[in-house]
Order: C-alpha cells, then structure tokens, then sequence
C-alpha cells in the first residue's frame, strides 16, 4: 500500500467510517460507514504519522505473511490437494494451543487439540525423553545466520533463558532469544503440518501460545511483558519462510513494534499469546486427575539453572481452581552451578567437565573423572547444600508459622512433588531426604509423590517417571480458562512464635484453611482471621 492510499483510508477512519479489506480481494481495502460512531478531528500531521504507521505495519503482513497479523495465528495447515473443490476458508477451524516451556537448558512444547496433547518430537537422536528435549543453545555465525544445530565455527550462546530472569537482555541477547524461539516454533509447526496431517490436515488451524514463568516472575508485569513479546515476535517470523538471520529478526520486531500495541490487530496477537506461572502449568494435570488433594502442597522443580520452590494450597471455587501462594523462592542453585561448585573443589587442577545436554555423573564417578578424592568433592558442596536445603525449609517454616500453622496437613501429609532434570541426582535428593527427616521429628508429615502420566498424553516410549520432565509444557498446553488462577495467601499476625490476640482461629473452617469442597472464602485458606 502506497502512502497516499494509506492517507486517504486513515482519513476516512478518523471521519467514523470503517475500514477493512475487501473479502474478495485481500489486496483491496474499502471503506463502510461505521453507524453510531461519530468522527473524530485531526490535524494534518497526526493524520500524516498515522498513514505513515498504517502503510509500514502493512509492509510487516506483506513482507512477513502476506496475511493480516491476526491471520499469523489463523491458517490453513497443507494446501488443497490438486483437483479439491474445497476452499481454505470453507474449513473446519481447528483451535490448537502451544504449551512453550522455554527452560534454561531445554525447551520443551506440547501442542493440545482440547482432546489429545501432543508432545512435539523437537530431536531425532531415538532416546526418550531426550527427543521431546531440545537445548536451549543457539548457534550464530559471523554473518549473523542463527541456527539451533551445531556449526563449526560459529559463536555457542546458552544464557537464552537466564538473561531474561536477571532483566540482563541487551540488544543483541534480544535477538538471540526471539531468533531461537523462531527456530523453536517453526520446528513446531513443520512438525504438526508433517507428522499430524491425517488429523489437521484439511483444517483451518487458529494457534494459541502460553508460556510458563518462574514463580517470582510472574508478578513482574515489566517481565511477563517481556516474556510476552519475545515470543509474540518469534511466531511472527515462524510463520514465514524467511531465513531465520540477524536482519530478519530485527525486521520483524521494528515492524511488529510500530503501533506499540494498541491497534486491534496487536490486541488480538496479545490475547493469543498468555504467560502463566510454571508451578500452576505443572501441577494443572493432578488438580484434574484423580489423584487430586485439596490444602497444601510443596513443589519443588530443579532445574538447570534454578531451584524453584512454592508451598502453596489447591481450592475450588466458583468452578476454578485457586492457588494461594503462601512463599515462593527462586535461587540459583540449579544443577549448572552444582556443576561448577564441585569443578571449583580446590584440588582440581584439570579441565575435564561433563556435556550438561546428557545426565551429569553421580558423585562417585564425577571424583574419579576429576582424579580428586571424593571428600573433597563433598567439602566442595557444603556451601550450596546449606543454600538449597535453607530455600526448601524456610519456605515451609514460613508458612508453618506465619500462614497455616493449625491445617491438618501438616500431620495428615503434605504432598511434596520434585521435579525437574536434577530430581534424579542423588545432592539434591540427600537434601530433600534430610529436609523430610528434620522435619518428621517436628511432627510434620512430607511425602514425596511423583507427579502423575495423564493418558491424553500423545508421547510414544516415554517412561511416565520422566513425564515431570513435560510436566510445564502439559499443563500450559490447556486453555487460559482451564489453568488455575493464582492469589497471594493473605497472612496473620504473629509475635515472637505465637498468635496475635488480633487473631482468631476462623469460625467458618475452624482453623482447617478450607479443606472443604468450595473451600472457605472467608479466611482464604490460613484457617484465621484478623
């Protein structure tokens, strides 16, 4: 579109009529009276910043997807066969929703129908669940081609994921992150438009994405946003058939940013991609299995770079689940820095270190390896064992004290679900051990519990053990709707240890916190009011 038609459209929009394409002919826009909608004034050089926005966000469907941007999320998934008569737009519309878990060392992406989830095979190296796992590495060449394959001689970036958890995400990180995610779901929908043809094939398919949070994050809107974004901008450039390079990627987001979100295009791409937290993704398949307990929970999900850990209770109420967060904590103590701590050990003098894209040895052998004693691979520890194991029990003590100290769970059990990459290495599982030892002598009951393979689940030769590997990518693969909400766990005053006299046990659930079917609405689950 040339500036002067896109001056003439903005003119008659700010005189009250509508402006849309012409539905016979996609490259045509008319103009339609918009009853009710009076116009609005504007001078000359408004109207000339607006056609100038309007011709360049054209340019962005033009030179992305040929399409409007609502259309990016809205396709049809395999062109009609040779003598078909029907039309794309006859087509049944096929709702699917991406759960992106985007992690620090491997992503991992399910795609729902509403009736079967899918996990994405993202690798072909036939171990599972390492197909399911792709790294989240990038390679970048000096010609500023991106890929996620190996490359000789091209610069290897695997601080992805970890710069957006510092809010450390300069210029050139930006793109390295929107260009992987690119990569990542164009990888996605090759696979759906190849491998699930026979059940999409011939449908118009409408995409939706949520993609997970760390806990803490999730009450950052500066962050979401953020998170957002980058992902808003990689599924625009996926979905076309533009080399995936440094001057596409910048493109692609100077295009996407010129009406910084306020057009009813953008609002429509903002509403198709959400960001939820990633313990309520992980834990929406139990709340809706049978296995299913009201009151509270621990998890607790190791991964690469961080231990992320939440004590939090499981209501419903007004057919939604409700997950008041009673604490939440997120260090860095994830299974890369238990890597670097036990290199660090003062004996060593080598340069050997383990392939952290395959299961990092057990002590014993990670000693051996180094030729140091294994003492001093122990002595090297301590510090981040103390780290690690204060995280997961002042939590507890937290809430224990502060928030629900009278709810039967304490001594009935509480459920507490490990997940993550390093929930098999035996560092993290001596601390949790002793942190359910030290407690159980207080009278408090943890019981370790898996959490539960859903049968939806589209995954050949996975072991349902290493589903909590998928765990996030699952339950972001539901409906907005159907993911809990969350709700900071309201707090009762205290005074060295004991209640305030301001405080009272609540009448309504007698101090149980709601263990009841709508749960109680009227302490929110710590069993007082003020």
């Amino acid at each position: 579109m040339d500036y002067k038609s896109a001056l003439r459209l903005l003119k008659e929009k700010f005189r009250g009529h509508h402006v849309k394409r012409d539905p016979e002919n996609n490259d045509q826009w008319g103009v339609f009276p918009d009853k009710g909608r009076g116009g609005v004034s504007a001078d000359a050089d408004s109207l000339s910043s607006a056609a100038s926005k309007f011709q360049r966000k054209e340019s962005l469907s033009s030179a992305v997807t040929n399409e409007p941007s609502e259309s990016v999320f809205r396709e049809t998934a395999v062109t009609p066969g040779q003598g078909s008569t029907e039309q794309p737009v006859n087509r049944k519309i096929q709702r699917l929703i991406v759960g992106l878990d985007f992690g620090t060392a491997f992503s991992k992406v399910i795609v729902s129908s509403g009736q079967v989830n899918h996990v994405v095979q993202l690798r072909n190296i036939g171990s599972y669940p390492d197909d399911y796992l792709l790294p989240t590495t990038l390679w970048v060449t000096s010609e500023g081609d991106y890929s996620i394959s190996p490359i000789a001689g091209a610069e290897v970036y695997r601080d992805l994921k970890s710069r957006i958890f510092v809010d450390d995400v300069d210029e050139e990180a930006y793109l390295r992150i929107v260009a992987y995610l690119t990569l990542l779901l164009r990888k996605v929908r090759r696979w759906i438009q190849e491998e699930k043809h026979q059940l999409y094939g011939r449908s118009r398919l409408d995409w939706y994405i949520n993609v997970g949070l760390p806990t803490r994050i999730h009450q950052h809107n500066k962050l979401e946003d953020k998170y957002k974004s980058l992902v808003t901008s990689a599924w625009l450039l996926a979905a076309s058939s533009r080399p995936i390079n440094r001057n596409n990627v910048i493109h692609v987001l100077e295009q996407s940013s010129i009406e910084n979100g306020k057009s009813d295009e953008d609002k429509v791409l903002a509403n198709k991609v959400r960001a939820f937290p990633e313990f309520v993704a992980q834990v929406t398949g139990y709340v809706r299995g049978p296995r299913r307990r009201r009151g509270l929970h621990v998890l607790t999900d190791i991964g690469a770079g961080t231990v992320d850990s939440t004590v939090f209770n499981v209501h419903q109420r007004e057919y939604e689940d409700k997950y008041p967060i009673f604490s939440g904590d997120v260090t860095y103590s994830g299974v890369e820095v238990l890597v670097d701590t036990r290199l660090s050990a003062g004996t060593y003098k080598g340069s050997w270190k383990p392939d952290l894209d395959y299961p990092i040895p057990v002590r014993q052998d990670f000693a051996q390896k180094m030729q140091i004693p294994i003492s001093d691979l122990e002595g090297a520890e301590k510090n981040l064992r103390a780290k690690v194991y204060k995280q997961l029990a002042s939590g507890i003590s937290e809430v224990k004290t502060s928030f629900a100290p009278m709810q039967e769970e304490w001594t009935t059990g509480v459920p507490l679900f490990i997940t993550g990459g390093g929930s098999f290495i035996e560092f993290y599982n001596e601390v949790v051990a002793g942190l359910c030892e030290n407690w159980r002598r207080q009278g408090v009951n943890l019981q370790i519990e898996q959490l539960p393979s859903p049968e939806n689940l589209d995954a050949p030769s996975l072991n349902p053990r290493s589903f909590h590997r998928l765990s996030v990518a699952y339950g972001l693969s539901f409906s907005s709707l159907d993911i809990g909400e969350v709700m900071q766990a309201p707090r009762f005053s205290q005074q060295e240890g004991d209640l305030s006299t301001a405080t009272r046990k609540c009448p309504v659930c007698n101090g149980t916190g709601g263990a009841t079917l709508m749960g109680c609405l009227t302490c929110g689950g710590s069993g007082f009011i003020h």
